[in-house]
């Protein structure tokens, strides 16, 4: 659902607010961001306590992956062109998914 999020939000802004790629790209990952703390917080792992360590760790991992998720949109727009915009989102996402779960579940919402 959040890929789903970031995605409508994403393409929304390019194609029809007429707003530049990396801005919207960035719109539609924090947009998903906030969706994604109460989704993974409470289904995914689970996790029932009110620590000031989840949404730290949270932020902080999604930080990093953020940059990561950028860079790698930017990169293949530039070697591919702006008409690969699903290559790069896909690739940008799948990238910062695994790297945000391994975060998630090591540092996070720690069992």
């Amino acid at each position: 659902m959040c890929v789903a999020i970031d995605f409508v939000v994403y393409r929304f802004l390019v194609t029809q607010a007429g707003y530049q790629n990396d801005f919207a790209k960035a719109a539609g990952f924090l947009s998903g961001l906030v969706f994604g703390f109460f989704l993974n917080k409470l289904w995914t792992f689970e996790s029932r306590k009110a620590r000031l360590r989840e949404p730290i760790f949270y932020l902080a991992i999604y930080s990093v992956t953020f940059l990561l998720n950028l860079a790698i949109n930017r990169g293949i727009l530039t070697w591919m062109g702006e008409g690969a915009m699903p290559i790069a989102f896909l690739a940008a996402t799948g990238a910062s998914t695994v790297c945000n779960f391994a975060g998630l579940r090591l540092l996070a919402f720690r069992m």
